[in-house]
């Protein structure tokens, strides 16, 4: 035990296997296993207090025993789909032989994390028991994980000077590390939900529809959508105008008209429209 809270000083002053350019004996001492335990204990502490915010009475103890699991579990599954192909491109970079002090960084940034998270749960604690506004739980919660991944990350760049000095090839892999990295993270974390629980909702582990895309990705689905229906009401306005419909009122053409000024590459593709209406303000811009 005292091993352990040594391990997690020493992540916390950035000294020893966590100094900016440490020894080779001390990465090579650096216990995987600790690291990943800190990982655990830690996130089980803050996924119990996040879980805890509908009560524990009734099953209110199950949500929080189920996010004191997820977690943890988050953060090591994410970081195990991302290691493997991690680590080929390392080893065609031809920077295999510092995978060791590479896999030191990487957990560092997941065990500060999960440590920023357990610091701010008291924070979390007073918030479920002085509010009962489910959405304001789930943006402060947001916030403390981003607070977290930033501090990680900070302590990851640290653990990199070192390398990206040795070897310049390091800078492009951190980069392609964080932006996997944080690209499978929404995606479980979207999978995962909840991670708090609605009072309102029963308490399950996944939710339903838990293996869709994530709701951020679909933020580009629902532009694509929009545009869809943009460039859809413009061919129907040039159809009608096909048609030889005369009954538009002056409105309705200039709303026609933006339309196909700001769609025109979709509008021009539509079969049975190859010509623009003959108004002065279309015709001027042809």
């Amino acid at each position: 035990m005292a091993a352990f809270f040594s391990a997690v000083d020493r992540l916390l002053r950035g000294e020893g296997e966590f100094s900016a350019a440490p020894q080779l004996t001390d990465v090579e001492r650096a216990p995987v296993r600790t690291q990943l335990l800190i990982i655990v204990l830690f996130g089980v502490a803050y996924g119990a207090v996040m879980g805890s915010y509908g009560g524990l009475a009734g099953d209110g103890w199950k949500q929080a025993l189920l996010s004191a699991i997820k977690v943890p579990f988050l953060f090591t599954v994410t970081f195990a789909l991302c290691l493997p192909s991690f680590f080929v491109l390392n080893a065609l970079a031809g920077l295999a032989h510092d995978f060791r002090r590479v896999l030191t960084a990487l957990l560092a940034f997941q065990a500060i994390a999960a440590l920023v998270l357990s610091a701010v749960a008291p924070i979390t604690f007073l918030f479920n028991v002085s509010t009962d506004f489910y959405q304001l739980m789930i943006l402060w919660n947001g916030v403390a994980f981003g607070i977290a991944t930033l501090t990680g990350h900070a302590m990851m760049r640290r653990l990199y000077r070192a390398l990206i000095a040795g070897n310049p090839r390091h800078r492009l892999l951190y980069r392609v590390w964080m932006g996997l990295y944080i690209f499978v993270g929404i995606e479980m974390g979207w999978v995962l939900r909840p991670f708090i629980g609605d009072p309102n909702l029963p308490v399950q582990f996944f939710r339903r529809g838990a293996w869709g895309n994530a709701q951020g990705f679909s933020f580009w689905g629902h532009n694509l959508a929009f545009m869809r229906v943009k460039a859809a009401a413009g061919f129907a306005a040039r159809c009608s105008v096909c048609a030889g419909s005369q009954s538009s009122a002056p409105s309705a053409a200039s709303s026609r008209r933006f339309t196909l000024r700001t769609n025109a590459r979709f509008i021009n593709a539509h079969p049975c429209c190859n010509r623009v209406p003959s108004s002065p303000h279309v015709a001027s811009r042809r």
